[in-house]
């Protein structure tokens, strides 16, 4: 006796279309999820690294002595305390490379912001900066580029 098994096209096709779902499901959860928890760990980076920067030209400016000469400065324990934030936000750094937080333009446009703060304020009679302009400007200028990316608002 023969016995023979018949399954419909039905129970096969609706088979092929579990596995296929299966298959995305698994897809999404090796490769999509990683990559997307990546993306948001570097924007957070890039965003707490902003914030530092901001906080830091936005220090009061005090009398401090640097390189034998008495300067206004930044309050370096305000200075502390911005970058003791930064450290504290615990972001996974190894996650990313360089490459990937140059993959747009914020830390250059910080960097642009910063030395033309500095080219503005050179004191051409002394050949120094004037500090009080300098972290003035470098604090306005670097707080307007926040508008230009929106993982920053």
């Amino acid at each position: 006796m023969q016995d023979s098994v018949r399954i419909s096209r039905n129970t096969i096709y609706s088979a092929i279309g579990v596995i296929i779902i299966l298959i995305l499901i698994g897809g999404y959860f090796y490769w999509y999820a990683p990559m997307e928890k990546k993306k948001k760990d570097m924007l957070d980076y890039k965003k707490a690294v902003y914030e530092s920067v901001v906080c830091q030209y936005s220090c009061p400016a005090v009398d401090v002595k640097f390189q034998n000469q008495t300067q206004l400065l930044p309050d370096p324990n305000c200075i502390k305390i911005c970058t003791d934030r930064l450290k504290t936000t615990k972001l996974n750094m190894s996650a990313f490379t360089t490459d990937d937080l140059l993959k747009d333009n914020l830390f250059f446009d910080l960097d642009t912001v910063i030395r033309q703060c500095k080219t503005d304020n050179m004191d051409n009679s002394t050949g120094g900066i004037d500090n009080t302009a300098f972290f003035k400007c470098s604090a306005n200028n670097v707080s307007m580029i926040k508008d230009k990316y929106d993982y920053l608002n």
